[in-house]
């Protein structure tokens, strides 16, 4: 087998997948707590990177 086939076989083995998910339900949305946190990360890293400003951005007005 390759590395990257036993790196997945180990960390797979880490991780418990034999229970049943939770989920959050709210009138018509269910969605399980996995998945809401992978989105709440992206909309927390979509924010920072728009409101982090660049490094070596200088403002208009300042040489």
């Amino acid at each position: 087998m390759s590395a990257g086939v036993l790196e997945a076989v180990r960390w797979g083995a880490v991780v418990p997948l034999d229970h049943p998910n939770h989920f959050l339900t709210w009138g018509w949305l269910s969605i399980s707590y996995s998945n809401l946190i992978v989105i709440g990360l992206m909309v927390v890293t979509f924010l920072g990177a728009i409101l982090i400003p660049f490094p070596g951005h200088k403002k208009s007005g300042a040489k």
